[in-house]
């Protein structure tokens, strides 16, 4: 092994012997006026004092600590190694002397050899020992193709690397080591930086011993405990996982590439020599630059490697001894993500990247954009893959339709293996062919037709044609053979898409309400749900104004697939009639009294209770009940009434709007909903309160029988709504009426003895007028009630 010598500065910072003066410098290789700098540089990285002289013990001495002086006034970086050790001198009160010799040299002169820690404390051994004559001393480095030390023989590689991950985040104590000596534990900080960037050494302060007892800048050291801003890590014991997710990230590339490739990672970062500082970032920068090799970027991509990172790997030098199976991977993960930058990666790889690959990350691309999809496309031409390129497309599950579509028709029909996926797919050749028919490219349409058909039976081709015919020639409608023909083989699915083509050319409603296809039409509606359905939805909300006639029909369809009428609230006293004929020629075409109703119901409940279309409507037998209920719930006044029932409103309260609500509504209202609503409705004496504010608001509005007051009591002392308020009144009323009777007959005795003079009889005229008044009845009636009530 070759060696280099370097030129060092010297300084032993100690005191003369049997002397009482403080530690200083009592010799250096530079003038005394420039003591104080190297007295300020020992003591800003003075690791402390050593417990007594006690041989064997892990606090013993030697200790040596290297630093990284600050730049010097030439701009160049400096590197310092302090060697502590004992004296056989004493001073003035018999303490041993600790003297502490310290060398520096330029940071580019160490690094230009490669050398670690062990190799620069070995040269201090082997350089003489100062003289006090201001000369600089030679240090003899070994030259290293692999810097940073000889090796370790201290420390597990994947321990180590837990170590320099952690010191990504801050200073790191090594606690709970056996006594080693210093070369063994500089082995093992060697071991440490091994697994960082070379250049951290010009500014990495680390030391084989600290006793921690005050402040100090070392980063990485021996010691007995860790402070309140270090984080200890025990010997042979795992390291604690990195908080930072930076520093947790670069260690798991760190053990990745540990275990994959270490001479890589050993020759990639012994190589990065430049200075590099903790927390700065340009470290940072270096750090995730090392990420996007081969093996880290294949490491990580579960854990979401970007794009560009991919990309970079595959460019690395190192994506080359990669094995085949992670070279495909990390190829098919970055094809996946689908940036238009990969294509320049891929056409490099080419026989290494699977057609189907390429049509992943098509799909990926054409629903988006379809720019970087077509670059895709002609990446796999210019290598001849199209045919297997769109045949993987088409092949792949949940393939976005019109992006596909929109990709085949701008093509020539391609080869026998994308014919026969369209085949396959006969949903997709429909929306293929009414793309190129709508387009009105004849020529290319042509084409595909034959293309397919050749690959195709006589059954694929006469279909084929009929269905082109069909669509090039709107806003005909298609005959009846046709239809049958095309719904056989393609279903449902065959008429959506004409109706997509007739969409087109502003023609829908023709075409979907000519009678050979609306019966079809309507059992598609109210079937399962399916893409068809989708469809059919998207047909008719596009369709414009259309006639009532045209538009109870189209009402009917929207309902049926879970939509809102759109033509009902718009007819006016003119097209009421003519929409509510057209709408009861639709109900002999649904199944069943059932879904009749409910699409009557749908229909006429977006409408006021005055509207037009309910007027005709109720005159058709069939949709009376169904129109009569929405009168009910559509009218102002019963709504207010439900909700202040709903509120829990007072009886008067609830008496003064259910007055209004039969003013508006009529004799027929029926107290159901009402008493579903209010809560008291099932407390009889609450519910007799509500009936006699309600007799009193129909005496105060004059006509308490003619306007169905006393029938609507009727119904209602025996509503299930009121289940218990007919056993109510058969038990209280008899009560009620013999205490009236009895205060009718105090009051009748009380006036006709004030009527009478002293000692006269009774006067029968105050009698009789008094009880026709309180009976409400002519003086002849009361006569006769008199006679009954005797």
């Amino acid at each position: 092994m070759s060696r280099r010598t370097i030129m060092a500065d010297w300084a032993v910072w100690s005191k003369p012997p049997r002397s009482s003066d403080d530690y200083g410098i009592v010799g250096s290789s530079r003038s005394p006026g420039e003591h104080v700098r190297f007295e300020q540089l020992i003591r800003l990285a003075d690791p402390g004092t050593p417990h007594g002289r006690r041989e064997g013990a892990v606090d013993a001495l030697p200790w040596v600590t290297f630093s990284a002086p600050e730049e010097g006034g030439d701009g160049r970086r400096w590197s310092a190694i302090a060697v502590r050790e004992w004296s056989q001198e004493v001073d003035v009160s018999g303490r041993a002397i600790l003297p502490t010799r310290y060398y520096t040299f330029p940071y580019d002169d160490g690094a230009a050899t490669g050398a670690g820690y062990r190799d620069l404390y070995e040269a201090v051994l082997r350089a003489p020992s100062p003289a006090l004559n201001g000369r600089r001393l030679s240090l003899e480095l070994p030259h290293r193709d692999d810097p940073g030390g000889p090796g370790s023989t201290q420390g597990e590689p994947r321990w180590c690397a837990g170590v320099a991950a952690l010191l990504l985040g801050g200073p790191v104590v090594v606690t709970g080591a056996p006594p080693l000596s210093p070369l063994e534990r500089l082995d093992c900080m060697d071991a440490v930086t091994m697994f960082l960037p070379y250049g951290v050494r010009a500014t990495l302060t680390a030391s084989t011993w600290t006793d921690n007892a005050t402040d100090h800048p070392i980063r990485l050291m021996f010691g007995r405990w860790a402070g309140p801003r270090q984080q200890e890590v025990r010997w042979a014991q795992p390291p604690p996982r990195p908080c930072d997710e930076y520093a947790l990230s670069y260690l798991r590339w760190l053990l990745t590439m540990l275990d994959q490739a270490p001479d890589v990672l050993r020759r990639r970062l012994g190589g990065l020599r430049e200075p590099l500082e903790f927390g700065s970032p340009g470290l940072r920068a270096v750090l995730e630059e090392q990420h996007r090799t081969a093996m880290a970027v294949l490491h990580r991509l579960r854990e979401g490697a970007t794009a560009g990172e991919q990309r970079a790997a595959a460019l690395d030098p190192s994506f080359d001894k990669l094995t085949g199976a992670q070279r495909d991977e990390l190829l098919c993960r970055l094809a996946e993500r689908a940036q238009p930058e990969d294509l320049t990666v891929l056409a490099a790889h080419w026989p290494a990247v699977a057609p189907i690959t390429l049509a992943v990350a098509g799909r990926r691309l054409a629903g988006h954009d379809q720019r970087p999809a077509r670059a895709f496309l002609s990446l796999a031409d210019r290598h001849g893959g199209r045919d297997d390129w769109l045949a993987g497309l088409l092949g792949q599950p949940g393939v976005p339709q019109d992006a596909t579509i929109a990709l085949l028709a701008d093509e020539d029909p391609p080869g026998r293996r994308t014919c026969a996926a369209l085949l396959a797919r006969p949903h997709v050749l429909y929306l293929l062919i009414a793309r190129l028919a709508t387009e009105g490219s004849a020529e290319r349409l042509r084409a595909w037709v034959l293309r397919c058909a050749g690959d195709g039976s006589d059954t694929t081709l006469a279909w084929l044609t009929a269905f082109a015919a069909v669509l090039l020639s709107p806003p005909e409608p298609p005959p009846e053979p046709a239809l049958t023909h095309l719904h056989g083989l393609g279903g449902d699915v065959a008429f959506v898409v004409l109706l997509r083509a007739a969409a087109g050319a502003s023609h829908a409603q023709e075409v979907l309400l000519h009678p050979s296809l609306y019966g079809r039409l309507l059992a598609l509606a109210r079937g399962p749900a399916c893409e068809a359905r989708e469809e059919l939805a998207k047909v008719l909300s596009g369709i414009g104004p259309v006639p009532a006639e045209a538009g109870a029909r189209l009402d009917v369809l929207a309902v049926l697939l879970g939509g809102a009428p759109r033509f009902a609230t718009e007819v006016d006293h003119h097209a009421a009639e003519r929409y509510a004929a057209s709408f009861e020629q639709v109900w002999d075409d649904l199944p069943d009294r059932r879904l009749s109703q409910e699409v009557t119901r749908l229909i006429v409940a977006p409408l006021d209770h005055r509207h037009p279309l309910l007027n005709e409507l109720e005159r058709r037998e069939k949709a009376t009940e169904i129109v009569v209920r929405q009168r009910f719930d559509a009218n102002p006044a019963v709504r207010s009434l439900m909700g202040a029932a709903e509120d829990d409103a007072p009886p008067a309260t609830l008496a003064a709007l259910w007055a209004r609500a039969l003013a508006s509504v009529g004799p027929g209202f029926d107290p159901g909903p009402l008493l579903a609503r209010w809560s008291r409705s099932h407390d009889s004496r609450a519910l007799h309160e509500l009936l006699r504010h309600l007799w009193q608001e129909a005496v105060r509005h004059g006509e308490p029988s003619t306007t169905g007051y006393r029938r609507l009591m009727e119904i209602l002392v025996h509503h299930p709504g009121a289940p218990h308020y007919a056993a109510w009144i058969r038990e209280q009323i008899p009560g009620d009426v013999m205490r009236l009777r009895a205060e009718l007959d105090r009051l009748r005795w009380l006036l006709e003895i004030a009527r009478a003079g002293p000692g006269a009889g009774p006067s029968p005229p105050v009698r009789s007028r008094l009880l026709w008044r309180l009976h409400g009845s002519s003086p002849g009636r009361w006569t006769e009630a008199k006679g009954e009530d005797a």
